[in-house]
């Protein structure tokens, strides 16, 4: 029902249009405005009380219906289906249980890391004094400060007191010499140098030295003097003096991959000096005249003459390309690599880079063997003394990699002054890393910092097209790779245990697994180096995953099998663990994929397959032994052992195809999937599920009605607690398909129709509780009371059938109806339709009805004396006792009735009104005018009375076919005589198409002004031939009488004897009675009759013809008449006399209408005789 607001904004913008055929009811809706002044009662609508809707029958809030279970009684059997599907819908990530990562502890609680003592700790000590002493720093000012704080720091860490500090510096001093300084200095490439040959190219190679920062530069050139010879001899001499690099021919891209060690006087002062040179092969003039045919654009051209122009004053040098200087000072102890601009011998800018790596060193350094494990070892012993002492200062959560600034210093110079090189400082420094990550935890950012910087300089040497493994003895790779072989065992645990390590529930955690699987990669990459049983990363992994899946689940299911044998536990387990289970999945999906494909690694698919393995072997059995039993149980009621087995089974099974809905994560060719089949397991218990849910409801509809018995007395009650628990009873069971969702749309459609079936039975069964208690409600004395007056409690219980049944008209939408049918024409579905539409539908008719027939009783009562008051008691008198009575019960009904059953009544009771009305009126023709006006004045009333102010009946409510007979027959009433003479002959000519054709009569007809009507009668055709001899004459008769003068009366054409074809050719004049100037007024007919004149006997009746004065044209004057169209009458024999108005006007006691209804009935007996 439309609010009041939009029906008066509508009745404002849309007056009613009358239909041109019936009665028009504009002045009934005119009259609304009018009713109110006799100061009869109004009927007041209040619109807004309850509304059903499909939003306000799911809006049940949950606690409240747990409550009212309680009160109830009831074991919760839809609670606990709710709860199932709730949580099979919202399974989040969950905690667990959670062991963290291997706490990193302080030395106190490690005791496996072993203090260094005696011995070994005084070697070490020594080898750090040695090299704080003999340090290697071109910041000769910083020095003695640096040295100074040095000592502090491994006093600290050797724990050494200054007594014997003291005893083994000086003996340092006293037994060991300053190492002599060196550069080491790798020339890697060039790119963009200057092109010095004719082709745009050149030879370079690279000439290097040190010299003073202030002694000038280095003349890497060279005269060769007297001789005339190719330069390869002499670039082997320059060899003899200064390092010198191979040469690349033909390129100013060159690379050359080469490393020199220089010796240096002070890295304070030092310059390292780079030159850059083209080497020419061909010195000679005509060499140099030869090469013209590689001249390649204007560069090469000026290249080439300019080589000319070189080779004629210097016939025996290299070209000069450019150099670097770079001094020495600027080198930390790290060393450095990066590209340098090329520069001419005055500082500016000449085109092109360099690229070099420099590192100060020791000459001792490189002098020594590579191959000795004694300076490996030693630094192995002093990283693991520097990483103990700051594991012991650092404090939980693992050791950052970080060391004292310090110790970083004394471990870079202990590396300058030995033999060990990048990649060796490198291992060690993962074998350090890989013992304390085992004992006590290393942070993943530093392991995987150390590995990368193993790869980088094993990927330098290769670079260096040098063998990395040359640089290492057989036991230091034997010890490298047996670290990481360790490693990889420990990185397995850890994989297996994942879900305790880094559980899902912690997200923090996934930077510290991703940074844990990057180090795990990283390991697999540089352990590719060598052949390892263990090499392949993606197998390892791969095999670490399954075995943790196959371990979390036996784990599980050790923790949830039950003790006993009892079925009942056994089901309930298998639900946990497929809960267990399907959030395990969504972990592994939202979580830990994500992480794992970083290293292209399917950690759910993998998983995935493992827990359907696993789960379906655990569950299967369980299933088909839970549906033995339950298909066993009676079809009454059941235990509620098996209830709550039923309810355990249809968790599983939710639970269940959550997990294979996750199967669209999986590759299209995995089909080889246990859980695919899950739905033929449980294909026989879907009807139980329907069914115990059945048998559940109708159990909580008796007992909640009996709680609702003693509130219906109750004053402040609107409705029954019942019928919200039907709703949510109904949503429950509703809940409960949408979780089957099963996949086979033929199975589901069979489903699906049982599953309404229940719901309607469930709705059917309701209302005919509400039904059966209605006719007790009859039975009380209330309801048998005279007059009839409306109590609440019927009004209650029919609200709660209409609650019900317009929820139920909306489950379709809320089922998602065409989804759940195979095809659009199922047969199914119409069935359904009409099995939804006919449910509950004869309680609610019924109970209305009743109100209804009790209501009309009373109202015919007083619309009898209504009728019966018109003609002597004034119309407010006469009308008060039935609106009243219409306002007490409707008013009580709009209070108490939801708006739909209260629209209904409403319409039932109007038509009761109306159609009493009408009865009492049709068959009464003795009222006067006054009596009809009152009656019509009357009709008004009460039907503005149902509209009430456009907030009750709407416009196609009230225009009824019943409403427009009264009105016609009261208006027909209520016309003059003339008018209903007129109406009469209208209707009669409308009429003649369905009569029997007599032939055609032609005439002129027209309207003069101040003078009347003129006819002229021109000829007749196509007569019937059933006489002899055809006699034909015309009548013509004006009706009504009133209408015209007394002087004007029937007139007749004269006799056209022997033919069936008259010709008469004669004008008429009939004078208008009264003011004949307006042609609008003008109203009536003229009847033409053909009749057949007879010597013998009575003259017989041929035809009859009307023509309408409304339809005659205008002349200007008599003569003109001549001029107007011919009309053409269609001549036909009326039947007898009927209709409303002929009834009226037999009843009327007025000369004119006794005297028209003598004269049809005449033409009536005519026209009879013609027909036989």
């Amino acid at each position: 029902m439309e609010s009041a607001s939009k029906l008066s904004s509508e009745r404002a913008d849309k007056p009613v249009q009358a239909k041109k055929e019936s009665i028009s009811l504009n002045a009934l809706w005119e009259s609304i405005s009018k009713a109110t002044a006799f100061g009869l009662p109004r009927l007041t609508i209040r619109r807004n009380l309850r509304r059903v809707t499909a939003s306000s029958s799911s809006s049940i809030d949950e606690e409240e219906n747990i409550d009212r279970a309680k009160q109830l009684d009831d074991d919760g059997y839809f609670e606990r289906l709710t709860r199932s599907a709730q949580r099979a819908t919202k399974i989040r990530l969950f905690r667990r249980s959670d062991s963290s990562h291997i706490s990193l502890t302080t030395l106190a609680a490690c005791p496996m890391i072993r203090p260094v003592t005696g011995d070994e700790l005084k070697r070490m000590y020594l080898l750090l004094l040695r090299t704080i002493e003999f340090w290697l720093d071109v910041r000769a000012t910083a020095l003695p400060a640096r040295k100074e704080q040095s000592y502090v720091y491994i006093k600290e860490v050797f724990n050494v007191k200054e007594e014997q500090h003291v005893k083994w510096l000086s003996w340092v001093r006293s037994n060991y010499k300053a190492p002599q300084q060196s550069v080491h200095v790798a020339v890697l490439e060039g790119r963009n140098l200057p092109s010095r040959d004719v082709n745009g190219l050149s030879d370079p190679y690279c000439v290097m030295g040190v010299i003073p920062l202030k002694a000038g530069v280095l003349e890497g050139k060279r005269k060769v003097k007297k001789m005339k010879r190719r330069r390869s001899s002499g670039h082997e001499e320059i060899q003899e003096i200064h390092p010198t690099t191979s040469i690349v021919r033909n390129t100013v891209n060159p690379k050359w991959n080469e490393e020199f060690t220089i010796d240096i006087r002070d890295a304070g002062k030092d310059c390292l000096q780079i030159d850059i040179w083209d080497y020419d092969q061909d010195d000679s003039f005509l060499g140099a005249v030869g090469e013209v045919s590689k001249v390649r654009g204007i560069a090469g051209l000026r290249s080439f003459f300019g080589q000319i122009g070189h080779r004629m004053v210097h016939a025996a040098e290299d070209q000069f390309m450019g150099r670097v200087l770079i001094p020495l000072s600027t080198v930390p102890d790290s060393g450095f690599e990066k590209w340098f601009n090329v520069k001419s011998r005055r500082g500016r800018e000449k085109g092109g880079e360099i690229c070099l790596r420099v590192q100060l060193t020791t000459s001792n350094s490189a002098s020594e063997n590579s191959l000795s494990d004694k300076d490996f070892r030693h630094h192995w012993r002093i990283v693991r003394q520097f990483v103990r002492h700051e594991v012991c200062n650092s404090a939980r959560g693992g050791w950052n990699g970080r060391l004292h600034q310090t110790a970083l210093c004394l471990l870079r110079q202990h590396v300058i002054q030995t033999s060990v090189t990048d990649l060796k400082e490198a291992i060690i420094s993962w074998l350090v890393v890989e013992e304390f990550n085992e004992k006590c935890g290393v942070q993943y950012g530093h392991i995987f910092e150390v590995l990368r910087h193993i790869e980088e300089q094993w990927n330098a040497r290769l670079k260096l097209e040098k063998n990395p493994f040359d640089e290492l003895t057989q036991i230091q790779v034997e010890t490298f790779f047996d670290s990481l072989q360790s490693y990889h065992d420990w990185a397995q645990n850890i994989l297996i245990k994942i879900r305790n390590v880094f559980p899902s529930a912690k997200p923090e955690r996934s930077t510290i697994l991703v940074q844990f699987l990057q180090c795990l990669s990283k390991s697999f990459d540089v352990a590719r180096v060598r052949e390892s049983p263990r090499g392949d990363f993606r197998k390892f992994v791969t095999s670490a995953v399954s075995e943790s899946a196959r371990f979390w689940f036996h784990q599980l299911g050790t923790v949830l099998s039950p003790a006993t044998s009892c079925e009942l536990q056994n089901i309930l387990a298998c639900v946990e663990i497929a809960f267990n289970s399907v959030a395990e999945l969504f972990s592994a999906r939202d979580f830990y994929d994500e992480l794992f494909l970083g290293i292209d690694i399917e950690y759910f698919q993998i998983t995935f397959r493992i827990v359907d393995i696993e789960l379906c072997s655990t569950v299967r059995p369980h299933i088909a032994e839970v549906q033995k039993q339950l298909v066993s149980v009676s079809s009454d009621r059941g235990t509620d052992e098996c209830n709550r087995m039923a309810t355990a089974s249809y968790e599983l099974f939710l639970y269940l195809r959550k997990a294979l809905e996750l199967k669209t994560y999986l590759p299209a060719s995995v089909t080889d999937v246990e859980l695919f089949h899950m739905h033929e397991w449980f294909e026989d218990l879907v009807p139980h599920w329907i069914e115990l849910s059945y048998r559940e409801a109708l159990r909580r509809i008796d007992t909640s009605l009996k709680l609702d018995c003693n509130m219906v007395g109750g004053d402040s009650t609107k409705q029954l607690c019942s019928a919200p628990d039907i709703i949510w009873l109904i949503s429950q069971m509703i809940v409960t398909w949408k979780g089957i969702n099963w996949p086979d749309p033929f199975v589901a459609e069979r489903f699906f129709v049982f599953l309404c079936e229940r719901i309607c039975a469930t709705v059917e069964y309701f209302a005919d509780c509400m039904k059966r208690r209605s006719l007790w409600e009859k039975k009380s004395h209330f309801f048998c009371m005279e007059p009839f007056i409306v109590k609440k409690q019927l009004c209650v219980l029919l609200n709660d059938v209409v609650y019900v049944r317009n929820n139920l008209l909306s489950m379709p939408k809320k089922l998602n109806w065409d989804r759940e049918f195979a095809s659009e024409d199922s047969a199914s579905k119409s069935a359904l339709l009409e099995l939804f539409s006919a449910t509950g539908e004869d309680a609610e008719n019924s109970i209305i009805a009743e109100i209804a027939e009790k209501m009309r009783k009373d109202i015919a009562h007083y619309s009898e004396k209504l009728v019966k008051d018109l003609v002597e008691v004034e119309l407010v008198d006469s009308i008060k006792p039935l609106m009243s009575y219409l306002e007490t019960n409707l008013s009580s009904l709009n209070n108490w009735l939801l708006d739909c059953p209260f629209m209904k009544i409403l319409k039932l009771t109007y038509e009761n009104c109306i159609g009493t009305l009408y009865h009492l009126v049709k068959d009464r023709y003795n009222l006067d005018e006054i009596a009809y006006k009152r009656l019509t004045k009357a009709a008004e009333t009460i039907v503005a009375f149902f509209v009430a102010d456009g907030d009750g009946l709407d416009h196609d409510s009230v225009d009824t076919e019943i409403t427009k007979l009264l009105f016609r027959c009261v208006q027909l009433r209520r016309r003059s005589t003339a008018i209903l003479i007129s109406h009469y002959l209208s209707k009669l000519k409308s009429e003649e198409t369905k009569r029997c054709h007599r032939g055609y009569l032609s005439v002129q007809i027209g309207y003069v002004e101040t003078k009347g009507i003129y006819v002229k009668v021109l000829h007749c055709r196509n007569m019937p031939s059933s006489h002899r001899s055809a006699n034909p004459y015309v009548t013509l008769e004006p009706f009504p009488a009133s209408a015209f003068a007394s002087t004007a009366s029937c007139q007749r054409t004269k006799i056209q004897k022997d033919t069936q074809a008259p010709i008469f050719d004669e004008t008429f004049h009939f004078e208008m009675a009264g003011n004949a100037a307006d042609k609008k007024r003008c109203r009536g007919a003229i009847v033409f009759s053909v009749l057949n004149w007879s010597r013998f006997c009575d003259d017989s009746l041929d035809g009859e013809g009307i023509e309408c004065l409304s339809d005659v044209p205008l002349a200007a004057s008599e003569s003109d008449v001549d001029g107007l169209p011919i009309r053409t009458l269609s001549l036909t024999l009326p039947g007898e006399p009927s209709g409303e108005a002929f009834r009226i006007l037999r009843h009327r006691r007025s000369e004119e209408a006794h005297r028209f209804v003598e004269e049809r009935q005449r033409v009536a007996r005519l026209s009879k005789k013609a027909q036989t």
